[in-house]
């Protein structure tokens, strides 16, 4: 039922780019290539998780549909920015990035 609202053109749009890009990376890694099942694994999660959250959009959406009219200011703000905490949240500081990276290389 989920696709039968998709437009296929996006779909193609997002998917044959990745699809492109999988298999490019695979070749050219040489050394240590990931095993097919742990690809096949990680497309399958990641499928169902946007399945997930395509569900839990357009439940929410109707929700605040039932509860204000779409031109009010509250209805716009938990549309905008409720659902999304980064909007909320600053970016971190790029020398507690470089820290988190340096420490997960030499681990």
């Amino acid at each position: 039922m989920l696709f039968f609202y998709a437009n296929p053109v996006l779909i193609a749009a997002a998917v044959l780019p990745a699809i492109f890009l999988l298999i490019q990376i695979n070749k050219a890694d040489k050394l240590d290539r990931e095993p097919p099942g742990m690809i096949l694994n990680l497309v399958f999660w990641g499928a169902v998780s946007t399945a997930l959250a395509v569900y839990t959009e357009r439940l929410g959406t109707t929700v605040l549909d039932a509860l204000w009219p779409e031109d009010s200011l509250i209805y716009r703000l938990l549309m905008y920015l409720g659902g999304t905490g980064s909007v909320l949240r600053p970016a971190p500081h790029p020398s507690r990035l470089r820290r988190a990276t340096l420490s997960q290389e030499r681990v």
